[in-house]
Protein backbone atom coordinates (compact mmCIF):
# COMPACT_ATOMS: atom_id res chain seq x y z
CA UNK A 1 0.00 0.00 0.00
CA UNK A 2 3.02 2.26 -0.28
CA UNK A 3 2.21 3.28 -3.85
CA UNK A 4 -1.52 4.09 -3.88
CA UNK A 5 -1.32 5.35 -7.46
CA UNK A 6 -1.09 1.70 -8.55
CA UNK A 7 -4.21 0.84 -6.57
CA UNK A 8 -4.86 -1.04 -3.39
CA UNK A 9 -4.47 -4.78 -3.18
CA UNK A 10 -7.46 -6.02 -1.17
CA UNK A 11 -5.32 -8.77 0.34
CA UNK A 12 -3.16 -6.07 1.96
CA UNK A 13 -6.12 -4.48 3.78
CA UNK A 14 -6.68 -5.68 7.35
CA UNK A 15 -9.37 -4.65 9.81
CA UNK A 16 -9.26 -4.50 13.58
CA UNK A 17 -11.44 -6.90 15.53
CA UNK A 18 -14.73 -5.50 16.83
CA UNK A 19 -14.56 -3.75 20.15
CA UNK A 20 -17.14 -4.89 22.68
CA UNK A 21 -17.60 -2.36 25.43
CA UNK A 22 -19.97 -2.83 28.32
CA UNK A 23 -21.10 -0.12 30.68
CA UNK A 24 -23.78 0.42 33.27
CA UNK A 25 -26.54 2.85 32.50
CA UNK A 26 -27.34 5.35 35.23
CA UNK A 27 -30.60 4.28 36.95
CA UNK A 28 -32.19 7.68 36.22
CA UNK A 29 -32.46 6.63 32.55
CA UNK A 30 -34.51 3.58 33.53
CA UNK A 31 -36.73 5.53 35.94
CA UNK A 32 -37.86 8.04 33.31
CA UNK A 33 -40.40 6.32 31.08
CA UNK A 34 -40.81 7.13 27.40
CA UNK A 35 -43.74 9.49 26.82
CA UNK A 36 -45.67 9.71 23.56
CA UNK A 37 -47.65 12.88 22.87
CA UNK A 38 -49.85 13.56 19.88
CA UNK A 39 -49.87 17.32 19.31
CA UNK A 40 -51.91 17.08 16.06
CA UNK A 41 -50.50 20.49 15.03
CA UNK A 42 -51.29 21.39 11.40
CA UNK A 43 -49.17 23.69 9.22
CA UNK A 44 -48.39 24.27 5.55
CA UNK A 45 -45.22 23.27 3.68
CA UNK A 46 -45.03 24.14 -0.03
CA UNK A 47 -48.83 24.37 -0.22
CA UNK A 48 -49.29 20.95 1.37
CA UNK A 49 -51.03 20.60 4.73
CA UNK A 50 -48.79 18.67 7.12
CA UNK A 51 -49.49 17.49 10.68
CA UNK A 52 -47.04 17.03 13.54
CA UNK A 53 -48.75 13.80 14.46
CA UNK A 54 -46.60 12.25 17.17
CA UNK A 55 -43.65 13.07 19.40
CA UNK A 56 -41.86 10.31 21.29
CA UNK A 57 -39.94 11.68 24.28
CA UNK A 58 -37.38 9.46 25.97
CA UNK A 59 -34.36 10.27 28.14
CA UNK A 60 -31.93 9.74 25.24
CA UNK A 61 -33.91 10.73 22.14
CA UNK A 62 -36.87 12.70 20.80
CA UNK A 63 -38.58 11.38 17.66
CA UNK A 64 -41.03 13.56 15.73
CA UNK A 65 -43.43 12.15 13.12
CA UNK A 66 -44.92 14.38 10.41
CA UNK A 67 -47.65 13.22 8.03
CA UNK A 68 -49.32 14.74 5.01
CA UNK A 69 -52.83 15.46 6.26
CA UNK A 70 -54.86 14.79 3.10
CA UNK A 71 -54.51 11.22 1.84
CA UNK A 72 -55.03 12.35 -1.75
CA UNK A 73 -51.82 14.43 -1.51
CA UNK A 74 -49.65 11.53 -0.33
CA UNK A 75 -47.50 11.09 -3.44
CA UNK A 76 -43.80 10.45 -3.95
CA UNK A 77 -43.31 13.98 -5.34
CA UNK A 78 -45.09 15.65 -2.40
CA UNK A 79 -43.21 13.56 0.16
CA UNK A 80 -39.90 14.56 -1.48
CA UNK A 81 -40.96 18.21 -1.65
CA UNK A 82 -41.90 18.58 2.04
CA UNK A 83 -38.93 16.55 3.29
CA UNK A 84 -36.47 18.82 1.53
CA UNK A 85 -38.09 22.22 2.14
CA UNK A 86 -37.69 22.51 5.92
CA UNK A 87 -34.27 23.15 7.42
CA UNK A 88 -32.79 24.23 10.73
CA UNK A 89 -35.09 21.95 12.68
CA UNK A 90 -34.57 22.29 16.39
CA UNK A 91 -36.44 21.80 19.62
CA UNK A 92 -36.44 24.68 22.04
CA UNK A 93 -36.76 23.37 25.58
CA UNK A 94 -37.36 25.57 28.61
CA UNK A 95 -36.31 24.22 32.01
CA UNK A 96 -35.67 25.80 35.39
CA UNK A 97 -32.04 26.08 34.25
CA UNK A 98 -32.91 28.17 31.16
CA UNK A 99 -33.56 27.66 27.47
CA UNK A 100 -31.84 24.90 25.49
CA UNK A 101 -31.93 24.35 21.74
CA UNK A 102 -31.59 20.76 20.55
CA UNK A 103 -30.71 20.26 16.89
CA UNK A 104 -31.90 17.44 14.67
CA UNK A 105 -29.39 14.63 14.36
CA UNK A 106 -31.19 12.52 11.76
CA UNK A 107 -34.20 12.60 9.49
CA UNK A 108 -35.84 10.28 7.00
CA UNK A 109 -38.80 10.08 4.70
CA UNK A 110 -41.75 7.80 5.50
CA UNK A 111 -44.66 6.44 3.49
CA UNK A 112 -46.86 9.35 4.60
CA UNK A 113 -44.40 12.17 5.38
CA UNK A 114 -41.14 12.27 7.33
CA UNK A 115 -39.64 11.92 10.79
CA UNK A 116 -36.77 13.61 12.61
CA UNK A 117 -34.66 12.55 15.56
CA UNK A 118 -33.16 14.84 18.20
CA UNK A 119 -31.15 14.50 21.36
CA UNK A 120 -33.15 14.78 24.57
CA UNK A 121 -33.12 16.74 27.79
CA UNK A 122 -36.18 15.03 29.26
CA UNK A 123 -34.27 14.32 32.46
CA UNK A 124 -34.06 18.10 33.02
CA UNK A 125 -37.86 18.05 33.39
CA UNK A 126 -38.71 20.64 30.72
CA UNK A 127 -41.52 23.07 31.49
CA UNK A 128 -42.24 23.47 27.77
CA UNK A 129 -40.93 22.34 24.40
CA UNK A 130 -41.44 23.79 20.93
CA UNK A 131 -40.40 22.41 17.57
CA UNK A 132 -38.98 25.15 15.34
CA UNK A 133 -38.54 24.72 11.58
CA UNK A 134 -37.37 27.20 8.98
CA UNK A 135 -38.57 27.25 5.38
CA UNK A 136 -37.97 29.43 2.36
CA UNK A 137 -35.01 31.56 1.33
CA UNK A 138 -34.11 35.24 1.60
CA UNK A 139 -37.19 37.42 2.02
CA UNK A 140 -39.41 34.33 1.91
CA UNK A 141 -37.81 32.77 4.99
CA UNK A 142 -40.32 31.94 7.69
CA UNK A 143 -40.24 30.12 10.97
CA UNK A 144 -42.82 27.51 11.96
CA UNK A 145 -43.24 27.10 15.71
CA UNK A 146 -45.07 23.96 16.89
CA UNK A 147 -45.75 23.32 20.59
CA UNK A 148 -44.80 19.84 21.79
CA UNK A 149 -45.29 20.26 25.53
CA UNK A 150 -47.48 23.07 26.93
Amino acid sequence: MKDLAKGVNVADVHYSPRLKISFKLDPKFKQQQTVIVQPEEDFMLEGIQVTLEQVELSPLMIRTVFKIKNESEVTWQNRQKIFGVAYGEKIQSITKHGTTEIGSSLGSGTDEGFEHYFGSNLLDKPESMNMIMKTGEGKNTREINLPILP
